[in-house]
């Protein structure tokens, strides 16, 4: 299930848990972006908190490749 891949996916980022948080403004005020970094390396969460999808432009760091972890 999408719950028990979440969980999973929780458990396996410890940027997550000890890292640092850096909240972005990335324009729509209904979704929350944020970054986790810990240990060299960074997790960019996106939350849409609204019931229709919404395009952003979500900058990231020169090199960095994005990773769909669900």
């Amino acid at each position: 299930s999408w719950t028990q891949r979440a969980v999973r996916v929780r458990r396996g980022c410890h940027e997550l848990g000890r890292g640092t948080c850096r909240f972005l403004d990335v324009g729509p005020r209904e979704v929350l972006v944020h970054r986790c970094t810990g240990n060299g390396s960074s997790v960019l969460l996106v939350h849409n908190l609204c019931g229709s999808p919404r395009h952003l432009v979500v900058p990231l760091e020169p090199g960095t490749e994005p990773e769909d972890l669900l």
